[in-house]
């Protein structure tokens, strides 16, 4: 990411708007707006960035296949959080998103059940 001009490493990571089992306010990154692609960070992050609500940052990544390539984000919420994996370098963004950016859909890398959650055999 490129804030003010400087580089900054940073790790993306996608998360379903809706879900409701981590505590985590994804539901911020639900929006009808489709200029900019919304992003959540972390109090620290934010800090050490200068990034507010409504900032708007450039970042790079790789897709699946080697290519480069950049896009504009904005800051649509900052959490607080005691959590630094969370935080630390750390950019949410919604997971289909990320998943059309990298070219990789219905791919996860982490999947996260609720307690109710149960596997049922199949017959």
């Amino acid at each position: 990411m490129f804030p003010e001009g400087r580089v900054q490493s940073v790790l993306l990571k996608g998360i379903d708007p809706a879900q409701k089992v981590i505590q985590i306010p994804s539901h911020i990154l639900q929006t009808d707006d489709t200029s900019l692609i919304p992003a959540l960070i972390g109090s620290r992050m934010a800090r050490e960035t200068r990034l507010k609500e409504g900032s708007e940052v450039t970042i790079r990544w790789r897709d699946i296949h080697g290519t480069f390539d950049a896009i504009d984000i904005q800051i649509a919420g900052i959490m607080n959080t005691t959590v630094q994996s969370v935080d630390n370098n750390q950019i949410w963004l919604p997971l289909a998103t990320l998943r059309e950016m990298i070219q990789a859909p219905d791919q996860a890398t982490l999947v996260v059940l609720g307690k109710k959650y149960y596997l049922h055999p199949q017959g």
